[in-house]
């Protein structure tokens, strides 16, 4: 590696548009390359940690489209959207054992994380192919194979070296660290003093760029206006995770109309709290998203305090209306839930309490500045679609002159 190799990073960072925005303990910094290639970061506020980076590249026709504008090529951590269930009555879903694949660097090492990998740490193997610049992980079962590279190292050239690399095993995550050399330090220090220069907004600012707004938008979890509208969006299957402290029971706190449901975790010894809808969920879609984050669940179901079980299509807003009990393998948990209603109001002041949050709503996320950029971009790609669609009416009507002429002569 060389200096002119470190510098032209340096220098193709520099060169981009950037625009940063400081959301809840998140440096998010936004970057637009000369050949429209897009890049955010996502750094910790208080500690400089790099959580997320991911790219999207220009479409090839130069229209960028609803199909298109969002595929994002994630480089570092994990893209934890929901994406939609392409067709229900087929009964199909992706397989809840496929290994994960992700990228979560520390302070001074890469780190990959590999989930769902059950086997015993001496079936690994991994070794480094310093032509390809490659590392590549295989068992000894014929279980699992992979080749990846790591983009920073590549970046600047670094020679890959066995002695920096180290993995572990634990509750079925293979962890593969690779120490960082002093050159990438020496990179992301550089990269840190530039990012200091760089005026941060923060959400809600009026002055905030229009594709920062969208990002705020689409990281909304609880308004999916825009993603209803157009995709094939199943609500049903729409959580969140956030990681707490372990406790010893399970708690349902109702909050801006999204129930909060802290769940521990039998394999990890932690909780988590599942942040759902109570309206359009079912307990099949609860009990998948518990097995899903915690691979030791082996069993999971909610019976009522009569003893009766719910069914996986019962409707989960029936968990409300009177205690129950949570079963997640041999331990059960006996849970008091909170009254989706009260019944101190009337049907009218209820209606009149949901419209006037609805309209502050509409007024505090700025959903008019959002729908007057939509309508702007809307008009952008139509008149592209015009643009290209001109020449084929030329050439259309020169065969149509054509046609006619040899019609003409043939009579």
């Amino acid at each position: 590696m060389t200096d002119t190799t470190k510098s032209v990073w340096i220098e193709k960072l520099k060169s981009a548009k950037k625009a940063g925005l400081l959301q809840n303990d998140r440096k998010k910094i936004h970057y637009t390359f000369d050949d429209q290639t897009e890049m955010v970061e996502e750094y910790d506020a208080k500690t400089n940690l790099l959580l997320i980076r991911k790219w999207r590249q220009k479409s090839n026709s130069g229209l960028k489209t609803l199909a298109t504008s969002d595929v994002w090529t994630f480089e570092i951590g994990q893209n934890y959207e929901t994406r939609p269930i392409a067709d229900n009555t087929l009964g199909m879903t992706e397989s809840t054992t496929t290994p994960i694949f992700s990228r979560n660097d520390k302070n001074d090492s890469f780190e990959i994380r590999i989930r769902n990998l059950p086997y015993s740490i001496d079936i690994y193997q991994l070794t480094i192919d310093k032509d390809k610049r490659e590392f590549i992980l295989r068992t000894t079962n014929k279980k699992y194979f992979k080749r990846f590279s790591i983009a920073d190292l590549d970046r600047l050239n670094l020679p890959l070296e066995e002695n920096n690399l180290s993995y572990s095993h634990a509750n079925n995550t293979l962890i593969i660290s690779y120490k960082k050399p002093k050159a990438i330090l020496d990179l992301e220090k550089q990269v840190h003093d530039e990012l200091k220069k760089l005026n941060m907004k923060k959400e809600g600012d009026s002055d905030c760029p229009f594709y920062i707004v969208d990002v705020i938008y689409r990281q909304k979890k609880t308004m999916l206006f825009q993603r209803i509208l157009l995709t094939k969006y199943n609500p049903s299957t729409y959580f969140k995770f956030i990681r707490l402290v372990a406790t010893s029971s399970v708690q349902i706190e109702l909050k801006d109309g999204l129930a909060n449901i802290t769940v521990p975790l039998p394999s990890r010894g932690e909780s988590c709290v599942f942040q759902l809808k109570p309206f359009n969920t079912t307990v099949g879609d609860f009990i998948d998203i518990l097995q899903k984050e915690d691979r030791g669940i082996d069993r999971a179901s909610i019976y009522l305090s009569d003893g009766s079980r719910l069914s996986r299509n019962s409707p989960f807003d029936l968990i409300f209306e009177e205690p129950f009990t949570l079963r997640i393998n041999e331990i059960s948990y006996n849970v008091q839930p909170p009254t989706l209603f009260t019944a101190n109001k009337s049907a009218r002041d209820m209606l009149s309490d949901v419209s006037n949050s609805v309209t502050k709503l509409y007024h505090d996320l700025h959903l008019n500045q959002y729908i007057m950029y939509r309508e702007h971009e809307l008009e952008k790609q139509l008149a592209f679609l015009r643009d290209s669609v001109q020449p084929l009416n030329e050439i259309h009507h020169q065969l149509a002159n054509k046609a006619i002429r040899r019609l003409k002569w043939t009579f």
